[in-house]
């Protein structure tokens, strides 16, 4: 998994420098090679927690280096929609991790153990989330749980208006989870206070299918910057 990923950033590299140099031969070529690398790396049910998490860092480094192609957007969050499917069942009520890996998925024993405590999602560096359709918070990562200064299991089970405070659920993010929730991939922009300094928080939402034609919950994807209008003031 290691060799295949260092060679689509690679051949990736060698495509943006083809769209730049606008040769039209070489870059239909890239696409094709990237596109087969990306199917034989998602397509691959890993066998250990390494490959897990290297699919899923694929996946959110994709999903940032690309965020100004909607496209693209919608392309890479059905691929961190596959990879949750594919290892964390999830359905309304339930916790991620609880279960869903069965003796059929073909996993050796200690593999399936370690996925139900989500290890994969929890190396990563991003804050990541994880909402049923009733708003409830079924799962979150380390990072997450960090940033609110609590436990992963203190957050599980509430409300996400609790997490992020009535006012800014029902005036901002609620329109967006019922937008993701209806099939489209979203962005929202909002500005936290953290420890007593203000940070940009880019949410990205994506709606994932648990084998139903609806979705089964919205995965967020949480990025922090600093906020630049505070520093353009003091200028």
């Amino acid at each position: 998994m290691e060799v295949l990923i260092e060679l689509f950033w690679s051949k990736y590299t060698e495509l943006n420098a083809a769209v730049e140099a606008n040769d039209s031969a070489r870059v239909e070529m890239l696409d094709r090679e990237i596109s087969d690398l990306l199917g034989t790396i998602f397509q691959t049910k890993a066998r250990n927690l390494a490959d897990i998490n290297r699919q899923f860092r694929l996946a959110i480094d994709l999903l940032n280096e690309e965020a100004d192609d909607l496209s693209c957007v919608h392309y890479n969050s059905r691929l961190i929609q596959g990879l949750v499917e594919r290892y964390i069942a999830l359905g309304e009520g339930e916790v991620l991790g609880a279960g869903g890996v069965t003796q059929e998925d073909g996993f050796p024993e200690d593999v399936r153990d370690a996925l139900f405590n989500t290890s994969m999602l929890d190396n990563i560096s991003e804050r990541v989330a994880v909402l049923g359709t009733g708003y409830r918070m079924t799962y979150t990562n380390a990072a997450n749980a960090n940033r609110l200064h609590t436990q992963p299991g203190g957050l599980v089970g509430k409300h996400f208006a609790e997490i992020v405070g009535f006012q800014r659920f029902q005036n901002g993010f609620k329109e967006q989870i019922d937008r993701c929730l209806s099939g489209e991939t979203v962005t929202y922009t909002y500005a936290e206070q953290y420890d007593g300094n203000t940070v940009v928080v880019r949410c990205r939402m994506s709606p994932f299918y648990n084998g139903g034609l609806a979705p089964a919950g919205v995965m967020l994807v949480m990025r922090e910057t600093a906020d630049r209008r505070r520093s353009s003031s003091a200028a």
